[in-house]
């Protein structure tokens, strides 16, 4: 591939996923709503009054809604006590908009309580089963005290469809908390965490530590009497044994970069972090992934004018390495794919290319999937398909158009139309 000049890579990552209103919880709304309605019709004698049909019927229904509100709260006190019968140090703590501690909103949640692990040495999987559980298992206890009025014949009709609604709610609320589901990208039931720390411990361990890890980095990594931290001290922390302060130090790592083209100052620590075994794999596929490709767009800036790249140079087989560490860590990551399709676009390998990247997952960040769409392009271009390429092109600009790669695609494009060697990528 020829060389282009990219410009500077100005920040465009897309921020929280809002919560998408999904097929199964509308249907599990509507199921909460018949139900509560048949229960509240079943208690009504047979010779019931119009004034009292209709306390069954509205008092069921407004106690629906005010009950999974109320569940809310009863859930992250369930968090809570546990947390503090467990001897958890309890760092977040959140229902609706009332916040304690650190942590921010995520979408689609309602609360947290987040604990900090750093200190925890012992029984850790099952503390935290337990600890998530506790959520849905309160949810259960305040639904069997509100059931048991409403079989409590002594009380008044009123009364007793009104337990019927919060009934119905604590039994919605513990169940679509238990199934192991992800309602949007950031939130995740407790269900699916207890399942993970089962049955994957250290990733789930690692999670936790991506919410802690800014404060622990304020004391660990942190330079003493300046509050500031060297490159040097965080390329350090990277290769920290404890995940929280090694991820926390490659989040600020990273987050210190002004410039995709800043050289290859952190490639050594990065290609640490991929290889880490005890921190999330699509963290690690994510992270080298995206250096990766700094560095390709990186080197093809620093070729000369019309120059075209050696396939076997020590740059362009380091890029690659660096690639494939982010494919080991996970082959399904879009970021390594599009890593690796980057590689060999520069290797004038556009089929393993178009290969790396024929599935590009539709649930991806728009940037995550313009770059993709991006390399896609250049590797159509280069087996001469130029319509497919100009197509994939507007798709990546639609999604990110300030993306470097998305702008690389473009100067290709208009270079191969005017045919000019190389092209410039406006600033």
């Amino acid at each position: 591939m020829r060389r282009t000049r990219p410009g500077v890579e100005r920040g465009t990552s897309s921020g929280p996923a809002g919560h998408r209103i999904r097929l199964s919880d509308v249907l599990a709304g509507v199921v909460a709503l018949v139900v509560t309605l048949v229960w509240a019709a079943s208690l009504a004698p047979v010779n019931a009054s119009r004034a009292t049909a209709a306390w069954l019927f509205w008092g069921s229904l407004v106690a629906l809604p005010c009950g999974a509100a109320l569940h809310v709260v009863v859930h992250e006190l369930g968090h809570l006590l546990a947390a503090q019968a467990l001897r958890l140090r309890i760092v977040g703590f959140r229902i609706w908009r009332l916040m304690l501690g650190s942590g921010r909103t995520v979408a689609g949640s309602s609360g947290h309580v987040r604990v900090d692990l750093s200190g925890v040495r012992r029984w850790v999987p099952a503390r935290m089963i337990l600890l998530l559980l506790a959520g849905p298992a309160a949810n259960l206890v305040a639904a069997a005290a509100t059931a048991a009025l409403v079989a409590d014949r002594s009380a008044s009709w009123g009364l007793r469809a009104v337990a019927v609604g919060f009934t119905v709610a604590g039994l919605l609320t513990a169940v679509m908390n238990l199934l192991p589901r992800r309602p949007t990208d950031e939130f995740e039931t407790d269900g699916l965490k207890a399942l993970r720390w089962a049955f994957q411990p250290a990733r789930a361990e690692a999670r936790v530590a991506l919410v802690t890890a800014p404060d622990r980095m304020r004391t660990v990594v942190a330079a003493p009497g300046t509050g500031r931290r060297p490159r040097e001290q965080l390329r350090s922390a990277v290769e920290d044994p404890r995940p929280e302060v090694a991820l926390a130090a490659m989040s600020e790592l990273l987050g210190s970069r002004t410039r995709y083209d800043d050289g290859w100052q952190d490639v050594d620590a990065v290609a640490a972090f991929a290889a880490r075994r005890d921190l999330p794999r699509e963290t690690r596929a994510t992270v080298s992934g995206n250096y990766a490709v700094s560095l390709g767009l990186a080197h093809l800036g620093s070729m000369p004018t019309g120059e075209t790249s050696d396939p076997g140079s020590p740059t362009v087989r380091r890029i690659e390495d660096l690639a494939g560490l982010a494919l080991t860590a996970d082959p399904e990551s879009l970021p390594a794919r599009t890593a690796y399709g980057l590689v060999r676009v520069i290797q004038d390998r556009p089929e393993a290319a178009r290969g790396a990247l024929t599935d590009i997952a539709s649930d991806a960040a728009p940037a995550v999937r313009a770059r993709a769409y991006a390399v896609r392009g250049l590797a159509e271009l280069d087996l001469g398909d130029r319509d497919r390429a100009i197509g994939l092109g507007t798709i990546a600009r639609d999604l990110a158009p300030t993306e470097a790669l998305v702008r690389l695609l473009d100067a290709v494009l208009a270079s191969r139309t005017s045919g000019e060697s190389s092209t410039g990528i406006p600033q």
